[in-house]
């Protein structure tokens, strides 16, 4: 009895090791199946990415801190790329003149002036972005400079005011702290007659940066000068001069400052079926800042798109931006004029006879 239940246990372990042996290979091959297949798909899926990662750009700060859209303060730039599949594998940056950049993390644009920048992205499939639109932005942070001088034929007080970046804006002048005027365009002049102990300038350039100069004991400064006062050096007029007669007044020696922008512009026009679109181009050797434009409808019946106008920031030497009118809606003769004007900077106007049929323009 005990020999025949002791050969059955043999017999069931025996087949229980013969199966467990014959079932070790299969799940190996399972095994190495699922890993097999799991690279054939990451594979597939390199293989498969067609679609370039996207990049976005973030400036810090995220808006302009100054007027008339000017950063008064250093710029930070990031360049975030995402790619769902293959994944990014590098950042692509121009910024200003430069060549071609590899974005390796945030960077600052600390100086003055007009700059540019527009980048792409590269996956590891080989895709590459579009590159993007050139996206334009300001830093001033620098205040006009003010030269004063007294008209003693004309009794008026002048200021030669300049600003190199973002150009002047207005020049307040007070009279013994007491606001009497404001002059928006050249020449910076204000009339005053009368005896006077303060004169003050408040200078703004079209970033809101701001530069003040004060006169006290306005009459018995003149008597210190000629007629016509020379632009002397503040510094070295106080070696010889009594202190108490200045307080809080600069006058800088700007004989050597070349004080034109060296901004000229030219436009060109295409007259399309259901607008006008104008090319912008600084033809001269400085930035073109504050660029304001219009194109404006006179006559006929407009219905739609009489005057179109805006304001470009800047336009660096050798560059050119293109605006438009919009849609045109409306019927008969009518005489297109067309300007741009710089701070700064001259002028430009362009007119043209034309027939609005509707949406069309006949030229």
């Amino acid at each position: 009895m005990r020999n025949e239940t002791f050969r059955k246990g043999l017999v069931c372990g025996i087949i229980v090791l013969l199966v467990g042996i014959s079932l070790m290979p299969i799940a190996g091959s399972l095994s190495i199946e699922r890993v097999s297949t799991a690279s054939q798909i990451q594979n597939s899926n390199l293989g498969d990415d067609i679609t370039p990662p996207v990049t976005t750009i973030y400036f810090d700060p995220p808006y302009p801190d100054g007027d008339n859209g000017w950063y008064v303060s250093d710029v930070t730039i990031t360049l975030e790329a995402t790619d769902d599949m293959s994944g990014l594998d590098v950042i692509k940056y121009l910024l200003d003149d430069s060549d071609w950049l590899t974005y390796t993390g945030p960077f600052t644009v600390e100086s003055d002036g007009c700059h540019r920048i527009t980048y792409y992205a590269i996956d590891k499939a080989g895709n590459v972005e579009q590159p993007s639109e050139v996206i334009r932005f300001g830093i001033d942070q620098t205040p006009p400079t003010i030269e004063l001088t007294w008209d003693e034929e004309n009794k008026r007080l002048v200021a030669d005011v300049f600003d190199e970046t973002s150009g002047v804006n207005r020049v307040e002048f007070y009279v013994d702290d007491e606001f009497v005027g404001e002059v928006t365009e050249a020449p910076y002049e204000w009339e005053y007659s009368g005896t006077v102990r303060e004169i003050g300038v408040v200078v703004y350039d079209n970033a809101g940066n701001r530069a003040i100069r004060i006169h006290r004991s306005f009459r018995l400064f003149l008597e210190q000068f000629p007629r016509v006062m020379p632009v002397v050096d503040f510094t070295n007029a106080m070696a010889t001069l009594d202190k108490s007669v200045f307080a809080d007044i600069k006058i800088e020696d700007t004989s050597d400052c070349d004080c034109e922008l060296g901004c000229e512009l030219e436009i060109e026009l295409t007259f399309g079926r259901y607008g006008i679109t104008m090319i912008i181009k600084n033809i001269g050797d400085s930035d073109c800042t504050n660029v304001k434009w219009s194109i404006t409808f006179d006559g006929g019946i407009i219905l739609l798109g009489r005057e179109t106008s805006g304001t470009i920031l800047c336009i660096p030497p050798g560059e050119n931006v293109t605006v438009s009118s919009g849609l045109i809606f409306g019927f008969g003769r009518t005489i297109i004029t067309v300007s741009v004007e710089s701070a700064g900077g001259s002028p430009v106007t362009k007119e043209q006879e034309a027939f609005i049929f509707l949406f069309f323009i006949i030229i």
